[in-house]
């Protein structure tokens, strides 16, 4: 059962339920909380920085490796709240929660998923790029090897370096692969074919369905985050672009550093790849500029809410606001445009990032002061709702202190096929 949570404070319709407490969830809920909506937010997992945030009540739910307990969680907290309060999912299992489960929710909640089988064919790589390849979409070249043979042949097609990726992100995260060493990892890339079969060797039998497309090469800053709001109609009301800067791990991880950026051209290309896959809801395109020919690749599709969502909240393009209007039928006046270059920064992931970026030349320690010196958004800390930085900071720092006093492990083995920055993700 849910936890049963006073109704009196607000009335049920101004309440919205934020699944996961990430950075990203803690984003949604502060935007909301500050525009005066009541927010719950549900997490399955220890207690997070983000519950203790004042612009929410946290909840703690059933994990998604219970999906019938979870999915009672959810009818009871509706039922306990009252009315039919808005859902919004922060990560890609809540949205695949949803989708699976959307009959039964939608008596309950008020919510936006995508069409299931668009949904299961973005959630595969390896489907991903038969759909872009239908609807002519800029994605690299591309193998999807059946067998070692049939990539030996696709690889003198393509020119190096490569990027090897698994079909599906979760994949990779499990112990299964850590020998491979790439668990973890959303991507690794790899400098020759002969480096690609090594991979290969080693990780189809963990993973055989593996995709390796020919890199996109440039500099993080290349990666350029298209975000939509699409309504009912077809109709893109609210949009953003970002600018990626630095990424945790660096260069094949989730960003660190971004900032809001202006493109006229990303922008076309965002709502052309939306629309032309019948998209609906919030959605984003993630393309990356290839140095060698200047063209902007599409690199994933996004499904919810980015990562750092607090981005265009401080730019005045508030997505939680605007999707919470829309999705209870409400009218809602996005702004005709946004600031450029404010930047949004987690700080705890961006210094683990650095020690990779110092060694691999991208970035040194005065230009990364100079980088975080200026005014900016900040993933976990704000001066209206401190405590979840100040907690966030507190456990860092504990578990700092942990590693120091720690017998020292042995050196990870090396991996196959890093390299430095010139990449793609």
């Amino acid at each position: 059962m849910a936890p049963p949570i006073n109704p009196s404070s607000q009335p049920g319709p101004r309440t919205a339920v934020v699944m996961g407490l990430t950075v990203t969830g803690l984003a949604a809920a502060r935007a909301l909380g500050r525009r005066g909506v009541r927010v719950v937010g549900a997490h399955g997992g220890a207690n997070p920085p983000a519950a203790s945030s004042r612009h929410l009540t946290a909840v703690r739910s059933p994990t998604a490796a219970e999906p019938d307990k979870l999915l009672r969680f959810y009818v009871d907290l509706a039922v306990s709240l009252g009315g039919r309060p808005v859902l919004l999912p922060t990560g890609d299992r809540n949205v695949r929660f949803l989708s699976e489960h959307r009959e039964r929710l939608a008596k309950h909640f008020a919510f936006s998923v995508c069409d299931p089988l668009l949904l299961d064919t973005m959630s595969s790589k390896r489907d991903f790029v038969a759909l872009a390849r239908q609807h002519d979409l800029p994605i690299p070249a591309t193998v999807l090897p059946a067998d070692r043979a049939e990539l030996v042949a696709a690889l003198e097609r393509i020119e190096p370096p490569y990027v090897v990726k698994p079909e599906f992100t979760h994949l990779w995260q499990a112990a299964a692969v850590a020998a491979a060493g790439v668990r973890g990892a959303k991507a690794v890339p790899a400098p020759d074919r002969e480096t690609v079969l090594q991979l290969y060797d080693r990780l189809a039998p963990i993973d055989p369905r593996l995709v390796v497309q020919r890199m996109i090469v440039g500099p993080d800053e290349n990666h350029l985050s298209y975000l939509g709001l699409v309504e009912p109609d077809g109709c893109i009301r609210a949009e953003f672009v970002t600018r990626k800067l630095r990424t945790a791990p660096a260069h094949y991880g989730m960003s660190s550093l971004a900032e809001s950026f202006r493109s006229e051209e990303v922008c076309r290309l965002g709502r052309s790849t939306l629309l032309k896959l019948g998209y609906r809801g919030l959605g984003g395109a993630q393309f990356k500029r290839d140095q060698r020919d200047s063209r902007l690749y599409l690199v994933e599709m996004g499904v919810r809410f980015s990562l750092y969502t607090a981005l265009p909240v401080a730019c005045g393009v508030d997505f939680p606001y605007f999707c919470f209007r829309s999705l209870r039928g409400e009218p809602f006046a996005p702004p005709t445009g946004y600031p450029a270059g404010h930047r949004w920064w987690n700080p705890f992931d961006d210094l683990r990032a650095m020690k990779r970026y110092v060694a691999d030349g991208s970035w040194n320690w005065s230009g990364w002061l100079r980088s975080v010196a200026r005014p900016h958004t900040n993933a976990l800390f704000a001066w209206d709702d401190p405590v979840p930085g100040v907690v966030a900071l507190g456990r860092t720092l504990a578990g700092s202190l942990r590693g120091a006093t720690a017998p020292r492990a042995e050196p990870p083995r090396a991996q196959v096929g890093v390299q430095r920055a010139s990449s793609s993700s």
